[in-house]
């Protein structure tokens, strides 16, 4: 397991506060709309979300690996800020064309086409603030930025709320939350502006000796963010498509409570992806020996999770919610195995990025496939058995991929015991 330093205490307690608000968020939608309604908006949330980590393409973990690889500095930010001004009107016209898509497809109104492209620019700016402070290792500022993000969108839903409570307008609800969802985006730019120092980074010509080494880190790991978001978010378009809305609110509230156990993997690769790029591969891999005593805890959560199940989500969500319980389980599986996986996959980020793109495939075509298949043998379920299973075979292809670098002779195989 990597050390534990302040460093992962900070990040571990930015995302229990985010996590907490961003949970606190999917709690005030289920609570106050109809199943359907939850639904439908849970879509909308997805498809910003998806949008965004398509074209965001890696950006911001291949500027902190960039960055990172030879020593932090403020010409390789002035270099990486110079790439990044020239490609923010290739986003805004990729999330044009994806809205257009998406409203062909789902049968968007105009107001939530606004939501989904405004949505996923402003979540694109904020994730490049997020890993200029990343790759800088200022985790306080980070923190700020993480934490700060799902308290504004808390806050912006729970105004949303209180205005039509206020205003005794029930119908308008739906139409209020996607208004604040709008607020929401705008203030988290304006925020990560004011607490990152990004005036000190001024752009710089892009030597050519430069090129070769950041197309070396974006490309694969831009290609491998396309196959995870595929993998993560394309289960709730699968039930969006060929089910209910209904369906999707039940699949995304078994998410959303699942979700929690992502605070520990989500510390874990912010702290891992940055040591692995100052770090040489010998020392990287040997702070990661202690993973297999995390093992009986994960066996152990896993099945404390599978008898209280019905419990927690009537707890969370009510009694119109009982039916995703059974998807919460399956769900939880797959996030509380990427505990022990992720600090093992960062290291590839780093290092071999071909390697993760291969593996990140694997997930994807397994995912899609078996999704295609049980979506309409199962339904819902369905999805959550492929979701899992594309998972396994992520974990396992990392695991051949470890033990490919100890037969290499890259690390000591007693380091791993």
């Amino acid at each position: 397991m990597l050390k534990i330093n302040s460093a992962f205490f900070k990040v571990f307690i930015g995302g229990v506060v985010a996590a907490g608000f961003g949970f606190l968020s999917s709690v005030i939608l289920a609570r106050t709309m109809s199943v359907e309604d939850f639904g439908r908006i849970s879509l909308i949330i997805t498809l910003s979300i998806i949008s965004f980590t398509m074209l965001e393409f890696g950006l911001g973990n291949a500027l902190v690996v960039y960055v990172n690889k030879r020593g932090s500095g403020l010409n390789r930010f002035g270099v990486f800020k110079t790439i990044l001004m020239k490609y923010i009107p290739v986003f805004f016209l990729l999330s044009i064309f994806l809205v257009v898509l998406y409203k062909i497809i789902y049968s968007l109104s105009w107001l939530e086409v606004i939501v989904v492209f405004l949505s996923s620019c402003c979540f694109f700016l904020h994730k490049i603030l997020l890993s200029v402070n990343q790759a800088n290792g200022d985790w306080t500022r980070f923190n700020i930025l993480q934490s700060g993000n799902t308290f504004i969108k808390f806050v912006c839903l729970l105004l949303g709320f209180a205005l039509i409570y206020l205003l005794g307008e029930t119908n308008w609800l739906y139409d209020s939350y996607l208004y604040a969802l709008i607020v929401y985006g705008i203030t988290i730019v304006l925020v990560g502006i004011f607490v990152s120092e990004i005036r000190a980074y001024k752009s710089e010509r892009v030597p050519k000796a430069e090129h070769s080494e950041i197309r070396s880190i974006v490309i694969p790991i831009g290609l491998a963010n396309i196959l995870i978001i595929i993998a993560l978010r394309f289960d709730l378009l699968l039930v969006a498509y060929f089910l209910s809305e209904k369906s999707v609110g039940l699949y995304h509230a078994a998410n959303t409570l699942a979700m929690v156990f992502p605070l520990v993997t989500k510390a874990l690769m912010s702290i891992a992806l940055r040591e692995s790029a100052v770090s040489e591969r010998l020392s990287f891999l040997n702070s990661l020996k202690n993973q297999n005593k995390l093992i009986p805890f994960l066996i152990i959560t896993a099945v404390l999770v599978a008898f209280s199940s019905n419990i927690l989500v009537k707890l969370v969500y009510g009694a119109n919610y009982e039916d995703a319980s059974t998807l919460f389980v399956l769900l939880t599986i797959g996030y509380i195995g990427g505990i022990y996986f992720i600090p093992l996959e960062s290291y590839f980020y780093s290092h071999n990025q071909s390697n993760l793109l291969k593996s990140k495939l694997c997930v994807a075509v397994v995912m899609l496939s078996l999704g295609f298949i049980l979506v309409t043998q199962i339904q819902e379920v369905g999805v959550a058995v492929a979701v899992v299973t594309s998972k396994v075979v992520g974990w396992c292809v990392i695991g051949f991929m470890v033990l490919r670098e100890i037969k290499l002779g890259k690390v000591d195989e007693k380091q791993f015991s």
